[in-house]
């Protein structure tokens, strides 16, 4: 209600989960009691920018009052106040803000760290604004544009919602052209703020849990829009849900199981290509990538249908331009047969966060709850998800260069993940060849200073 008013508002809850989309797509702020640094409020906020403290003291929800006690003072909604997630400080008033800008002596450092530095540095982003944000900061390009994070608005989350319980074809087709119309339009206003400049976008890898409803009431007003019977889609809806939703249905193994959302992802995108060299005359160089992918069939059968739409649609359109296709490589059975992968890729892109949950069998949003523990009984001497885990992590990565660089020695392999700004993992991603990551983009400036404190490290 405020969001939609125009005011920026800042979310505060005990802990935030996938079912809180709707919150999180509005929020300017974020605060949560609990959690972690890996924790699932940590990862997107990083993600999508958001100012967040974690794990907030002093504290009090009263969700039935829609109040909240900071340090002992009561705020009710609509009173204003102030986050500085930097230093964990919560201010009860409105103070002025300002952009944080490349200039001064920082600007100054980081002009010399360019210098040196052996490593891109890429932006993750997913909004024309980020888009912007990137280049002021100094993107070499846009390393990854995650579209899933297109489905956070309204009207684009009910497409989607309703693509997946619809009872019959025809209301399917109805959320599919709406899901065509949207990403279209939101994916041409990234390629035109992009120019032709480089830009890798990744088809969806939301898992169903983050996709549903949360909630019966949610339920009934999708049933009652599609004009269809409840019990219907409630039986879907049963059908769907996922005891382990971060090992079911999600990347690429959605894609597979839903051959008609890969079709509508691949038009939205080409089709914004097509409409960014109409209007501005200029054409991205395009990257599409394929999520979580572990059997080679997996990758086949996606990056066929990638090429075969396109020939489809330039049939239609006559516009030449380059595009390649690439795979993630975030399992630990993806690294084991890279070289396999490598033949058919025409990029690969190692995913940090979900290749480290699954190496250790440690959950990231969970993690922090035993991590002091192992810290303090010298079980574990670092986070896992912050710097690289040379013993493990790091092993299957350098495993998987070397089985793709014999078979493509000049295959571009990139990093992505939450470790881009610590200088030890990028020391290890250096070591290896790897030449290309992605961050988002207030995270640039820290990249390239880590990179080449790790260089300058590594000469003492």
């Amino acid at each position: 209600q405020f969001a939609s008013a125009g005011e920026k508002v800042i979310l505060i809850q005990d802990s935030l989960n996938p079912l809180d989309a709707d919150g999180i797509a509005v929020a300017s702020g974020i605060i949560v009691l609990k959690d972690g640094f890996n924790s699932y409020a940590s990862v997107i906020a990083r993600n999508k920018a958001i100012p967040c403290i974690i794990g907030a003291k002093r504290v009090i929800i009263n969700e039935a009052n829609h109040s909240v006690k900071l340090g002992g003072l009561n705020y009710k909604e609509g009173d204003k106040i102030t986050i500085d997630a930097e230093n964990g400080k919560i201010y009860g008033e409105e103070l002025p803000l300002a952009l944080p800008m490349l200039n001064g002596e920082l600007g100054t450092v980081v002009g010399w760290a360019k210098k040196l530095q052996k490593v891109e540095v890429y932006a993750d982003a997913d909004t024309p604004q980020k888009v912007q944000r990137a280049y002021e900061l100094g993107a070499k390009g846009i390393g990854l544009v995650r579209t899933e994070f297109l489905f956070c608005q309204e009207d684009r989350q009910k497409a989607l919602r309703k693509f997946f319980l619809a009872p019959n074809q025809k209301v399917k087709d109805t959320a599919l052209r709406e899901i065509l119309k949207y990403q279209t339009a939101d994916i041409a206003r990234l390629f035109e703020q992009n120019g032709s400049k480089e830009i890798t976008v990744r088809l969806i890898d939301a898992t169903l849990n983050e996709i549903l409803p949360s909630t019966q009431n949610e339920l009934r007003i999708l049933a009652r829009e599609m004009g269809v019977d409840y019990t219907e889609v409630k039986e879907i809806y049963n059908e769907l849900k996922q005891s382990n939703p971060i090992l079911g249905i999600r990347g690429c193994r959605m894609l597979i199981m839903q051959p008609e959302l890969v079709d509508v992802q691949v038009k939205a995108i080409f089709n914004a290509v097509f409409e960014t060299k109409k209007k501005f005359g200029v054409v991205p160089q395009l990257r599409i990538l394929v999520p979580m992918v572990s059997v080679l069939p997996e990758y086949e059968i996606l990056s066929r249908k990638i090429r075969s739409i396109f020939d489809e649609i330039f049939f239609n359109n006559k516009v030449v331009f380059k595009y390649e296709v690439g795979c993630m490589l975030e399992t630990p059975r993806a690294c084991l047969i890279a070289d396999k992968i490598a033949q058919f890729a025409d990029f690969v892109c190692f995913g940090t966060n979900d290749l480290t949950q699954l190496t250790f069998g440690f959950s990231s949003d969970d993690c922090m709850k035993f991590l002091q523990d192992y810290y303090d009984d010298n079980l574990i001497y670092s986070d896992p998800f912050v710097t690289m885990d040379k013993n493990g992590v790091y092993e299957l990565i350098e495993l998987a260069v070397n089985k793709i660089r014999g078979v493509k020695s000049n295959l571009p392999i990139w990093l992505l993940g939450d470790m881009d700004c610590d200088a030890n993992s990028l020391k290890l991603a250096m070591d290896l060849g790897i030449k290309k990551i992605s961050c988002v983009p207030n995270k640039i400036p820290s990249a390239i200073l880590a990179q080449v404190q790790a260089i300058l490290e590594n000469k003492e």
